[in-house]
């Protein structure tokens, strides 16, 4: 070991930046619309008559 101070603070390991790389890469595809963001659903519009009153 050398005499650095911080050698034992650095973990040299590459697969531990998989999870952030792979949400940069997740967040970044959907910017693009690459990929969907989300499950879209449609959602039926209600009219006065149809939506119930509270009790």
């Amino acid at each position: 070991m050398s005499n650095d101070v911080t050698a034992g603070y650095i973990i040299v390991d590459v697969e531990r930046l998989r999870k952030p790389m792979q949400l940069i890469t997740d967040y970044i595809l959907k910017c693009m619309e690459v990929i969907e963001s989300a499950d879209v659903i449609n959602i039926q519009t209600a009219s006065k008559d149809q939506i119930k009153k509270p009790l």
